[in-house]
């Protein structure tokens, strides 16, 4: 989202502005409660759903409602 802050296209501004506001409430509120947090910003996938990687991953989490990692070393 950050590159589409300076869109010429409205409608892409306010995505990005919308998608800020959510990270930034998710960052207060993980550190209210002292959660760690990790926002994936993949890069753009062209053919939505096509990919064999990225789409799995993200149906899983839209399931279950998480996205397991593995803690970074």
């Amino acid at each position: 989202a950050l590159s589409k802050q300076d869109s010429p296209l409205a409608a892409e501004r306010a995505l990005a502005a919308c998608l800020r506001g959510a990270e930034q409430t998710l960052a207060q509120v993980c550190a209210q409660r002292g959660v760690g947090w990790t926002v994936l910003r993949p890069t753009l996938i062209y053919g939505v759903g096509r990919d064999r990687s990225l789409t799995p991953l993200v149906r899983r989490a839209q399931r279950t409602r998480l996205f397991p990692c593995r803690a970074a070393r």
